[in-house]
């Protein structure tokens, strides 16, 4: 019914979910609501951001090679580096 390699993705994506589960259930309940209000806050963050830039880039001077996802993903990779600057901020 199922192919070898699509039971072992799917094996391995349950590992990680149960994973991060085993992980959140030694934090108590406001510990986990704080948790999830962030990450909320920070994805919701981030759309916007992409967003605005995605409006931006419609009307800048990109090369033809660099059009569509090619400059999407060079611009998430420098939101990824800008965002990594925040790492530690928080103990």
């Amino acid at each position: 019914m199922y192919s070898k390699s699509a039971f072992t993705a799917i094996a391995r994506l349950d590992g990680i979910v149960q994973g991060v589960v085993v992980q959140m259930m030694a934090d108590n309940l406001t510990e986990s609501v704080v948790y999830g209000f962030g990450a909320s806050l920070g994805f919701s963050l981030v759309l916007v951001l992409f967003a605005a830039l995605r409006e931006r880039l419609v009307t800048a001077d990109i090369p033809a090679t660099f059009r569509g996802s090619a400059i999407a993903l060079i611009t998430a990779g420098l939101m990824s580096l800008a965002f990594m600057g925040f790492t530690g901020l928080v103990k």
